[in-house]
Order: C-alpha cells, then sequence, then structure tokens
C-alpha cells in the first residue's frame, strides 16, 4: 500500500498490510522492467489502510517522515506549530 518511488528510480518503497515499510530494487533494461524480490526495512505503526499519505521520504531513501498520532488523557489531540521553519533553525545550526 501507498507506494513512492525512490528519486533515482531505482527502487519502490511501500507499506505491507501490517505496516511494515518494505522495499523492491527495480530496473529497466533491455526494454524489460524487473524487479527484486521484496525486503523489510523497518517496522511502523503506519495503518495502510488509511487512505491519506502517511509517510515521505528523501529522495535517495535513506530517510522517512512517518505521521505519528498525538494521544494525552482525554484521546486524541492534534498540535499545530506555527512559524516551525523559525524554530527548526533554532533547533538545528545552519552547516
Amino acid at each position: 500500500m501507498q507506494p513512492r518511488w525512490r528519486g533515482d528510480g531505482r527502487e519502490i518503497v511501500y507499506l505491507a498490510l501490517d505496516g511494515t515499510m518494505m522495499a523492491t530494487d527495480v530496473s529497466y533494461d533491455d526494454h524489460r522492467f524487473r524487479a527484486a524480490a521484496p525486503h523489510p526495512l523497518f517496522k511502523t505503526t503506519i495503518s495502510p489502510l488509511f487512505q491519506a499519505e502517511q509517510f515521505a521520504m528523501t529522495r535517495d531513501g535513506q530517510r522517512f517522515l512517518i505521521m505519528k498520532p498525538l494521544t494525552s488523557a482525554t484521546g486524541v489531540s492534534l498540535m499545530i506549530v506555527l512559524n516551525w521553519k523559525e524554530e527548526l533553525k533554532q533547533r538545528v545550526p545552519s552547516k
């Protein structure tokens, strides 16, 4: 579920039905599409059946941004961060 191509087009990453992040190496040569056997990357708490996009990955496929629900004693809550770019600049020094 929720497949994504890696930026160079050589891998497809997706969620298995149990929420495991999976990857399959792919290639196209001699006018043939080839896909290797899928392999697990890591477990997630994502529900693959949820229809919204729940993860993103960098072009090189090395880093993932995964949605995680915030919970409190009263149930599910929502946190809105304003001016998040400025906060990020303060927390992460520039190189």
